[in-house]
């Protein structure tokens, strides 16, 4: 039995490195292509950033707090970046020497009034109203952060149970969330028209890449299919074409990033659970083959009790077969190792078997062998005989 803690372990800490000597190949389904997320961390590569700048302690109970979460689950990703931003405002409300929802008073002291949450709204359409398909990540970044800054002024006077607050929290979510799609991608697309081709033409190999079981917990085909390949364009009152519904175009690159997000999570989980497997596999396997080697010349030493040993050597060895047997199934349902290294393992536990066939079939007059182990024929001054068996261990 696998403890869960373990499980978790490795999956934030295996190097994923395969102990097998004298191979070198990539785990089925270990994708490569993670477009700006941390699979270790379980967070993409900007909220890791945001994170290691908070304090050692806070820092500390977040991941915890990452870690006791089901990476599998679909939810787990909204809830990561909800806990950094709200994290994220106590930190920076403080820092502006604000009481977090401290309430209408302060909307004085900031410039706010009820107003602000209408501007607000007629704010954030605008910065989406300003993206082009030429326009370049760098632009689009710094026009949602510096909205994203104004409206957590107004949501660190109200808090988050007003109707303020709540309406705020839900434009902040909108706006910090587009920020993070294009946050990720910036040192790997330059415009909106060449992120949005990276991020579908990646996801659509990492799907032909993933293992079988993946796809079949993320459901990654068949959510793709709803994906349009190419954002729709939208004509201009100048009939130009360089503009389109950036709602839309957000909303299908948020779910491709989320898509392959998820799909780095299960690979990741299912290659360290199923390594351990292995190495328990590869450890077993390892010492049959060691007790073999040891005494396989064991058969024909003049000293009985070698050949005894040896036989049972043989007798245990083939007690084990069934189990690197079924490890090897166990191993092999994880989808973790291709074909041939599979064939290869299992030539090796043929051969193991083989050999404790040979080795357990030892007969000679003063040994007993009664199909279950060997041991010595002990001439009685009567002339009866007894038999002592020869411990393996």
């Amino acid at each position: 039995m696998i403890k869960r803690s373990t499980v978790r372990n490795t999956v934030v800490l295996a190097s994923l490195l395969l102990t097998f000597p004298n191979v070198s190949f990539a785990f089925l389904g270990e994708l490569k292509a993670t477009l700006g997320f941390e699979v270790k961390a379980g967070v993409d590569k900007e909220t890791l950033e945001v994170i290691k700048t908070f304090p050692t302690n806070t820092r500390i109970e977040i991941f915890k707090i990452l870690d006791r979460t089901d990476r599998s689950v679909y939810g787990y990703l909204d809830e990561a970046n909800k806990l950094v931003r709200n994290t994220v405002d106590e930190f920076a409300c403080a820092a502006e020497g604000i009481t977090y929802g401290a309430g209408k008073g302060l909307k004085r002291i900031l410039g706010f009034d009820p107003k602000d949450v209408a501007a607000m709204k007629e704010a954030l359409i605008e910065v989406r109203g300003d993206i082009k398909y030429k326009t370049t990540v760098d632009s689009i970044i710094s026009n949602y952060a510096d909205y994203d800054s104004r409206a957590r002024q107004v949501l660190c006077a109200e808090g988050r149970s007003s109707s303020t607050g709540l309406e705020m929290v839900r434009l902040r979510t909108m706006a910090s969330t587009s920020y993070i799609l294009w946050a990720r991608l910036r040192e790997l697309c330059t415009s909106s028209e060449e992120c949005y081709a990276l991020v579908y033409n990646t996801l659509t190999k990492n799907i032909t890449l993933a293992a079988k079981q993946d796809i079949s917990v993320t459901k990654a085909d068949e959510r793709l299919t709803f994906i349009p390949q190419k954002p729709a364009h939208k004509t201009s009152f100048l009939n130009l074409t360089n503009t389109f519904d950036v709602m839309t175009y957000e909303k299908n690159l948020g779910e491709m990033l989320r898509l392959n997000d998820q799909l780095l999570l299960v690979s990741s989980a299912r290659i360290a659970k199923g390594k351990i497997y292995l190495d328990e596999l590869e450890t077993s396997l390892a010492a049959a083959e060691q007790n073999i080697s040891t005494n396989t010349n064991g058969a024909a030493s003049p000293d009985v009790n070698v050949r005894i040993h040896t036989c049972n050597i043989g007798y245990f060895v083939s007690s084990q077969i069934p189990v690197l047997q079924s490890r090897l199934n166990t191993v092999n349902s994880y989808e973790l190792l291709p074909k041939p290294e599979i064939d290869k393992i299992e030539n090796r536990i043929t051969k193991a078997n083989d050999r404790a066939i040979q080795l357990k079939a030892l007969s000679y007059e003063d040994v007993r062998n009664n199909g279950n182990q060997c041991s010595y024929i002990k001439k009685a001054r009567t002339g009866t005989s007894k038999s002592d068996p020869i411990n393996v261990n």
